[in-house]
């Protein structure tokens, strides 16, 4: 262009059509700069990061009737909320990548249609190994195992021994901290007044494991009367199904004792009718009753 077309455009126009040529371009750079100031600036105040990657809602990703809020508090118009939500598609695909990969026009395209009207569970593919999924009404964008078209359910597996009556022990998994105590109770009631349920220790087999969710697991939660598919018990929490692959599940001997979030199975429950003893209470362990 500078060699060939700049000299023919110099050749057959005034000389200040170049010079307004070369005004409207820096003019461009400028605007471009402050558009990906803004892009970025929106997406640390609606992208949230989770296990399952970092979710937007879809409402952010233009032409909705939810116009973005200029910092003057006017509301800009339609065709502002579309720049800004391709370049968020941009700068999010930016920060997951795992790998090189120019994202087109027709992939950010085919991102903001799946936000406007794609159905809850869609998966995009896009360059750099990065996958984007509807969930409801959030898009979650991961980067995806190299090599391969689709995902790898995570596993993982740990053996839990419980420590002695008062000691505590610290796991860290999946970027989640838990503890395990053992106490008396009913008799130390205030330690179990935050956890929603226990688990009595006497119920409990070796091995103690704790792990991420598999197909097929199901318990039956205290205080309900059926037995249910953890499937469709963390679908009720609104877990996505990326989420479900490294929810957090207890283990003894095999049968489902706990699960992050939900009340712990009810054959392992203990209560208060059925463990008080004249002089003290039996030793049970609480558990986190949330996602905390």
């Amino acid at each position: 262009m500078r060699h060939k077309l700049m000299p023919f455009l110099e050749s057959k126009f005034p000389m200040p059509a170049v010079e307004h040529l070369c005004q409207l371009a820096e003019l461009a750079r400028e605007d471009n700069s402050y558009l990906d100031i803004a892009a970025r600036l929106r997406l640390n105040e609606v992208a949230t990061e989770t296990g399952a990657g970092t979710s937007v809602p879809t409402g952010e990703f233009a032409g909705n009737a939810k116009a973005f809020v200029t910092p003057n508090g006017k509301e800009s118009p339609e065709s502002s909320t579309l720049a800004l939500g391709k370049r968020m598609v941009r700068e999010i695909v930016k920060r997951v990548k795992a790998r090189a990969g120019e994202l087109g026009s027709t992939h950010v395209e085919a991102v903001l249609q799946l936000a406007r009207s794609g159905h809850s569970g869609k998966i995009l593919q896009l360059p750099g190994g990065v996958e984007v999924r509807r969930e409801r009404d959030l898009l979650i964008f991961r980067a995806a195992p190299p090599g391969t078209g689709k995902t790898e359910p995570a596993t993982f597996s740990l053996q839990v021994n419980l420590p002695a009556k008062g000691a505590e022990l610290r796991l860290d998994a999946l970027s989640r901290i838990l503890r395990f105590r053992v106490i008396d109770w009913p008799s130390e009631g205030r330690e179990t007044s935050n956890t929603g349920a226990v688990l009595d220790l006497a119920r409990l087999r070796a091995p103690l494991e704790l792990r991420n969710w598999r197909p097929g697991d199901a318990m039956r939660p205290a205080g309900h009367q059926n037995r249910h598919t953890l499937a469709r018990l963390l679908n009720e929490l609104g877990a996505s199904r990326w989420e479900k692959e490294r929810w957090l599940v207890l283990t003894s001997a095999g049968k489902v004792a706990w699960v992050l979030g939900l009340p712990v199975a009810d054959e392992f429950a203990a209560a208060e009718g059925q463990v008080a003893k004249k002089g003290g209470g039996r030793q049970c362990v609480p558990l986190p009753f949330g996602n905390a």
